[in-house]
């Protein structure tokens, strides 16, 4: 009986110690909030022997002290850029040590993958932490989607975006939208047809209905769009940009106006884009 209570007294120290950070001095001086936290926490090889099987309850202390420090931080920065080296490094450290005592707690993941891309200008390594969360949540979308919206938004490569939304859409409780935008991005980048087989290979998964209903629609227009394109294309070549898509039924580049998913026949808009209308899209 004597151990388990020493046990606890050395666990009760070690935390009490760690959450004392905010307010240690060192020589009669007073430090900064992180250099005292970070000199009176333990790293985590150490910290784990102090835990006696409560890793994740020291986790969560660590967490909701670093999410009092930072909004203490994003206080008093009112707005501006959370870009300080020194106060990066501290959240990157408080961040490692939070996931490496209990991995299967999420919320760092996805706060750390933000807070660095965003905050700390530094999106790849924003990412390397979501990235980190598609491997060790692999049924929870919001990882890929995340990451993927950073790979779009703030380093323009809409090949990774694609894929990882295509991930993410594949999941439980993905938002019905994310293979259409996956679409869009994978058109953009790679043309119509590598888009159209992409997601005719998505329709033979097993997918939620409502998710599959809206791929079919888009592969009932891309395949129109696609035909659309190489009749344009023939008719260009020969005839120069036509004044709509009538023209190239005049000229039997096509036998007739292909429709969209809503059953409208696609235009040609004065961008020289092709028109959905029945989907107010253009592609």
């Amino acid at each position: 009986m004597l151990g388990v209570w020493a046990k606890r007294l050395v666990s009760l120290v070690a935390l009490t110690a760690s959450a004392a950070g905010a307010v240690a001095t060192e020589g009669g001086l007073r430090q900064s909030r992180e250099a005292a936290q970070e000199r009176l926490t333990p790293p985590a090889p150490i910290l784990r022997h102090f835990t006696f099987g409560h890793r994740r309850g020291v986790s969560a202390l660590l967490w909701v002290q670093t999410l009092a420090w930072y909004g203490g931080e994003a206080i008093k920065l009112q707005g501006k850029q959370f870009a300080d080296p020194d106060k990066l490094r501290h959240t990157k450290r408080q961040i490692d040590l939070i996931i490496e005592l209990d991995p299967q707690f999420s919320d760092p993941y996805l706060f750390a993958g933000m807070l660095f891309a965003y905050d700390g200008k530094a999106p790849l390594l924003g990412i390397s932490y979501l990235e980190k969360g598609v491997e060790q949540f692999p049924d929870n979308y919001r990882f890929a989607f995340y990451a993927g919206a950073l790979y779009m938004h703030l380093l323009r490569d809409d090949a990774k975006a694609s894929d990882l939304f295509l991930k993410a859409s594949r999941l439980p409780e993905a938002p019905v939208y994310l293979a259409g935008l996956a679409s869009d991005l994978k058109r953009r980048e790679s043309g119509t047809e590598t888009a159209l087989q992409t997601l005719q290979a998505l329709l033979r998964e097993n997918l939620p209905e409502e998710t599959a209903v809206l791929i079919r629609a888009e592969v009932t227009t891309l395949r129109a769009v696609y035909e659309t394109e190489k009749a344009l294309d023939a008719y260009k070549r020969r005839f120069g940009p036509p004044a709509s898509l009538e023209d190239l039924v005049k000229t039997g580049y096509l036998n007739q106006l292909p429709v969209d998913a809503a059953g409208d026949p696609l235009q040609l808009t004065a961008e020289g884009k092709i028109r959905a209308r029945g989907q107010a899209r253009d592609y």
